[in-house]
């Protein structure tokens, strides 16, 4: 599996940072020119308290990410229905 349309590799260009294989992962990439992190749910919406747990969940596990570049997600990057 890739993401951005990159030929398909013969190791997926992202990692599972964390998941219960049924209702959320946490999942992070890396390029040369940026580093992605998304929080991908079951649920049609989630709660504020959803995202404070899987931000905790990858603070923990991504030390050095810069979480302040990430988009807004009540107005940003909401996939929806």
């Amino acid at each position: 599996m890739a993401f951005f349309d990159a030929p398909y590799p013969t190791d997926p260009n992202y990692v599972i940072v964390d998941t219960d294989y049924t209702s959320f992962s946490v999942v992070y990439a890396c390029t040369k020119f940026r580093q992605y992190l998304w929080y991908l749910s079951r649920a049609e919406t989630v709660t504020q308290e959803w995202r404070d747990q899987m931000h905790a969940i990858a603070a923990a596990a991504l030390p050095n990410f810069n979480f302040s570049m990430m988009a807004n997600p009540a107005t940003d990057d909401i996939q929806g229905t």
